[in-house]
């Protein structure tokens, strides 16, 4: 565990703008790769201009929770292959938007608490420096880490956690050694530790990825939840639970594992879904979280290149941050 603030530098690796490559159009810069800022942490926070909207990537090189959860490896690349697919595609942000890469946290030696740590206070520093974290993984052990840096930058909020994913994610903590399915119950642990309530929200579960025990904790948790098979038949029913959740909650996280979606389009994942949602599904709901000025951070979790077909689930990754950049900037609750 970290013990010093400083510590979390010994995970830390900074960006390389040789990262982000595409092609180069003759007139001005129309593609990511050509307006990415690369900052290394260790140095001087760049200055806070309030004329201008600031997003931080932050990479995690990990999928040590996925092992211990008996998954499948390869996620730790996750990051890299979307800054490649992500790179090339077309910006469409006002000059008054500035996209930073703020480098990697990577987990060595099976050190999965002491990521977690680091990661947590890399997202602190962000938010203190009025940056909207935008963080990839690496599996979805992310979230925990994602977590401890929004509590340590707003204390004594509430913060509402809307995760869409095929799992609830709330396995128990065994030796206190945490796992890509326990992070939303350290989080649980966490809130009740501090008196503070855990509002949480899963969408696109599958009976098919959770056993009875688990939607017998999320009942005694107070999870809502909305079955992936309410996209396809009953989306009416979606957007009315997510707009109530939306209108009772103070902050909002939103963390998204790419397994909610079908095989069809994230074959790259550590447990596909034949059954998974369409990408297009999806889009309604995180706009509706954007738009309400709540939304304080974002994550992409669970991106195994390993087994990816084509590049087909991290140009999915890609894909759905540019398309919600273009809202982020003027909504974010920062």
């Amino acid at each position: 565990m970290l013990t010093e603030l400083q510590t979390w530098m010994k995970f830390y690796s900074p960006p390389k703008k040789s990262d982000w490559t595409g092609r180069v159009d003759k007139d001005v810069s129309q593609r990511f790769h050509e307006i990415i800022i690369c900052h290394d942490l260790t140095e001087k926070m760049p200055e806070q201009l309030s004329a201008f909207s600031r997003i931080g990537f932050v990479a995690f090189c990990c999928d040590e929770g996925v092992l211990r959860n008996q998954g499948r490896i390869g996620a730790a690349s996750g990051p890299s292959a979307f800054r490649t697919a992500f790179g090339p595609l077309p910006h469409h942000l006002s000059s008054s938007t500035k996209v930073y890469d703020f480098g990697s946290i990577v987990c060595e030696e099976d050190d999965l608490e002491g990521a977690q740590e680091a990661l947590g206070k890399v997202v602190a520093i962000l938010v203190q420096n009025g940056i909207f974290p935008v963080l990839i993984g690496g599996g979805h052990e992310i979230a925990w880490g994602h977590f401890q840096g929004l509590r340590s930058a707003y204390p004594s909020s509430s913060i509402s956690v809307v995760n869409f994913d095929a799992h609830f994610d709330l396995r128990e903590v065994v030796d206190q050694k945490g796992t890509s399915g326990t992070s939303f119950t350290q989080i649980e642990q966490d809130n009740r530790k501090r008196d503070l309530p855990f509002d949480y929200l899963c969408l696109g579960i599958q009976k098919t990825g959770n056993t009875e025990a688990l939607f017998s904790k999320a009942k005694e948790l107070n999870v809502q939840y909305s079955p992936a098979e309410d996209f396809f038949f009953n989306q009416q029913k979606v957007t009315k639970q997510l707009d109530e959740w939306i209108k009772r909650s103070e902050k909002i996280y939103c963390s998204i594992c790419l397994d909610v979606f079908g095989s069809f389009a994230a074959p790259g994942v550590s447990a596909p879904q034949p059954f998974g949602v369409h990408p297009w599904q999806i889009m309604p709901p995180l706009l509706a979280l954007i738009r309400s000025k709540k939304l304080i951070a974002l994550d992409i979790a669970e991106l195994n290149p390993f087994f990816d077909f084509d590049h087909m689930t991290a140009k999915l990754a890609a894909h759905l941050v540019a398309n919600l950049l273009i809202e982020i900037p003027a909504k974010n609750a920062l």
